[in-house]
């Protein structure tokens, strides 16, 4: 199946009993609340699953996945997977090796949310982005997803005043370089020395 950028392949709250393997493209994974409020959640990308946990459970499925750019991806029904477990147990073990990756990440970010100042959470997105998603150039990696400044700021749990800040000091110590909807990495080691640990002047 292909979907045009801006589609949505699943939708938050809807019954379904199918999850979707993107086989070319990338998504955003997003979720929202009573009040309207939507945060950006996750990033996915050629060979990840979405979906998965409606698909397992029968539940409302919890979040939004919308296509950035054109995705193709495969829809694999609830028969299909379940026989999938039964004749290939190594299909079983690598989606639940998914699963807890997921779990993983999520309380994670949710640990430096409370735990870490901003500047290191972000240059912990950064470095993630850029390891996963990054194309090397003349001037350092740049992170080949068109996030804007409010994605950055969804996924670091950040107000746009907040993340603003952020970026320039990011900026001024020589560790990125950002322009409209693209942002690059200009030294990486520097990046990740942030990320590891929070400094005193990032307080």
């Amino acid at each position: 199946m292909n979907f045009q950028p801006g589609s949505s392949i699943t939708r938050q709250g809807e019954h379904a009993s199918h999850l979707f393997l993107i086989e070319e493209g990338l998504v955003k994974v997003s979720s929202a609340t009573a009040e309207g409020h939507v945060s950006l959640l996750a990033i996915r990308t050629t060979g990840d699953v979405v979906g998965e946990l409606a698909a397992i459970d029968g539940a409302p499925r919890s979040a939004t996945v919308t296509a950035v750019g054109t995705v193709r991806a495969r829809a694999i029904h609830r028969d299909e997977f379940v026989r999938l477990f039964r004749e290939q147990p190594e299909v079983a073990l690598g989606l639940v090796t998914a699963v807890a990756g997921k779990l993983r990440a999520a309380n994670r970010a949710r640990e430096d949310t409370g735990g870490y100042p901003l500047n290191v959470r972000l240059a912990r997105t950064l470095v993630e982005l850029a390891e996963s998603y990054g194309e090397p150039t003349e001037h350092g990696i740049t992170i080949a997803v068109p996030l804007s400044q409010e994605d950055l700021a969804a996924l670091n749990s950040a107000s746009m005043a907040g993340l603003t800040r952020s970026l320039r000091h990011l900026r001024e110590r020589g560790l990125i370089g950002t322009s409209y909807r693209r942002l690059t990495v200009l030294d990486l080691d520097g990046l990740s020395d942030l990320a590891a640990l929070p400094h005193s002047d990032d307080r």
